[in-house]
């Protein structure tokens, strides 16, 4: 049986406050602490598999900074005793993913003997004004190449920054910004999945900062998953990360996928020194409570801007 830990966008750095009425905080020099807080969970609750979803630093104007910035972020992450699954987001890429221990091609692995994970890792291509990115072309063949080891009893989960679903929540094909562009490619990714012999799927996704949560319209046990950043600002305190993370499991009679929201309290003080003496304090979150954070899409806010895209 298998259980994991899925939270995206750390977004290691400095704070970053929201533009306008529809945007949010990002409070990134909270980064260590939440880190430190999920990692004790995880080990305290015998949780041997954790996947982050992108993004694990934010922009920096100087290269070299930016990098450094990143392996730092790195380091957080190689805190956990046990399998840490890192999927390559676009603040990544830039500051050289390929050079912190990320695997730089989409690959499949094992949450554990019962759970196979397809990570979807992006391509870029540079010009002048921007970074275009996109899932790899040979994503989808690779899927459908493991119909045959999949058994119909299966369960498997996707992840990867950039969610599956976008266009059909609202997002145009492409949008373009000045120094970032993403090209949604993900249909032939979506057809190999929905014909792989599966008793149930997951897809784990990051970017937006937003929570959103959806199935296939003609397959009901495929679930898209949109999570909001793990130090966006709590709904009802602008000042605190809200720290939510997803626990994923299939330990359920019917062997099916099954997912608990989770939020880390954070305390008044968050100086790093003295976190391992301190009591984390996780809660349950509902549905009805996750939906508090649906920002809404907002395409025609996606024209060209000189700040960098989140």
């Amino acid at each position: 049986m298998a259980k994991f830990i899925y939270y995206t966008d750390l977004h290691y750095g400095p704070d970053i406050p929201r533009q306008n009425k529809h945007g949010i905080n990002l409070l990134g020099s909270t980064a260590p602490y939440i880190q430190d807080a999920l990692i004790n969970y995880a080990e305290k609750s015998n949780i041997k598999t954790i996947i982050h979803g992108g993004d694990e630093t934010t922009y920096h104007p100087i290269p070299e900074k930016w990098f450094e910035r990143a392996q730092k972020a790195s380091a957080l992450m190689q805190q956990f005793n046990g399998t840490m699954i890192r999927v390559i987001g676009n603040h990544d890429y830039d500051a050289r993913a390929t050079d912190l221990g990320f695997e730089k091609h989409s690959f499949l692995t094992q949450i554990d003997e019962s759970l196979p994970a397809y990570i979807l890792q992006p391509t870029c291509m540079h010009t002048e004004q921007t970074s275009l990115y996109k899932y790899h072309k040979n994503d989808a063949n690779n899927l459908r190449q493991h119909t045959g080891t999949i058994e119909d009893s299966s369960n498997l989960i996707i992840a990867g920054h950039w969610a599956l679903n976008r266009q059909e929540r609202g997002y145009p094909e492409m949008y373009h910004k000045i120094g970032y562009a993403y090209k949604d490619n993900c249909n032939d990714i979506k057809n190999a999945l929905k014909a792989l012999p599966l008793k149930s799927a997951m897809t784990l996704h990051g970017h937006e900062h937003r929570f959103a949560l959806s199935t296939l319209p003609d397959r009901r046990q495929i679930t898209h998953l949109l999570m909001p950043s793990i130090v966006q600002h709590d709904i009802n305190d602008l000042t605190k990360p809200c720290g939510i993370f997803v626990e994923i499991n299939d330990e359920t009679k019917s062997g099916q996928l099954t997912w608990e929201f989770k939020k880390i309290l954070p305390p008044r003080d968050m100086a790093h020194d003295t976190l391992r003496q301190r009591k984390i304090t996780v809660t349950d979150l509902s549905h009805h409570q996750m939906k508090a954070y649906s920002r809404p899409v907002r395409p025609e806010n996606m024209k060209q801007s000189k700040m960098p895209a989140p």
